[in-house]
Order: structure tokens, then C-alpha cells, then sequence
């Protein structure tokens, strides 16, 4: 059977926003009740299988409430920093492991993948507008 573009091209954009918000192919398919063996193949460019329209929805979501997050972050940092008259250098926190993640933030239900995803890109924006970041394990 032929694999067309547009088959690989989604394809590729699952993987590339499963990525992106940090999870991994397991991670993605324990928390959403998918199985891994399903998540390989809409990732492989070799299947036939084609990921699931709510899937996608879901990483969809996923990512736009992560640049949300992004976007808060950022600015709550230009604004303490407008108010200082400075821009101080940032200290920002990664999770070695989902146990380094529940230890730091016991009330709240997360993935320290997404976590760190966040981090990474909040990282990367303030270094673009000139910031020193600091990046310390939590």
C-alpha cells in the first residue's frame, strides 16, 4: 500500500506536537488511554494508520494552553523587570522525574514532561529578549 504525502504529513505533525508539549509515545498513550502500539503507528511513515482526529485535537489543545502558559510566564517576567528598572537574571526549574515534579508541586495534577516543555520555552523566549536564565533542577 502507498503512503501518500498528506498521510505522512500528518504523521509527522502528531509526532511533532506530541514532542513539543513533552510527551513521550508511552507517557501519551498511558495518560490518554491509547495504546502504544497505536501512537507507533500513526507516528510511523511506513503504516497506513493515520492518528486519530481527537488525538490531535487533544495535542492541539495541549499545546495552546502550554503557549498560554508560555505567554504568562514571560510577561509576569517583563513586568517585575520593568518595575526593577533591570532585567535580572531568571531562574527558571526542571524535573529530573514525574516523582521531582510531584514532590515540588503536591496539590496539582502534571507531567513533568510538560512542565519542562514550558520551561524550555520560556527559556527561549526570554534569552531572545535578552535575558539571562538560569536553569536549576527542582
Amino acid at each position: 500500500m502507498e503512503i501518500t504525502e498528506d498521510v505522512k504529513n500528518k504523521k509527522a505533525y502528531f509526532m511533532y506536537m506530541r514532542e513539543s508539549i513533552g510527551y513521550s509515545r508511552e507517557r501519551f498513550a498511558e495518560e490518554f488511554g491509547i495504546s502504544d502500539r497505536s501512537v507507533r503507528r500513526w507516528e510511523s511513515p511506513k503504516a497506513p494508520y493515520i492518528p486519530a482526529e481527537p488525538a490531535v485535537e487533544l495535542l492541539e489543545e495541549l499545546k495552546a494552553r502550554m503557549d498560554k502558559m508560555v505567554r504568562y510566564s514571560v510577561r509576569k517576567v517583563e513586568k517585575a523587570s520593568d518595575k526593577l528598572g533591570e532585567r535580572p537574571a531568571v531562574d527558571l526549574y526542571y524535573y529530573p522525574t514525574q516523582s521531582a515534579y510531584e514532590k515540588a508541586h503536591p496539590k496539582e495534577e502534571g507531567f513533568f514532561g510538560f512542565a519542562n516543555a514550558i520551561t524550555r520555552k520560556v527559556s527561549e523566549e526570554l534569552k531572545e529578549k535578552g535575558y539571562q536564565v538560569r536553569i536549576h533542577f527542582k
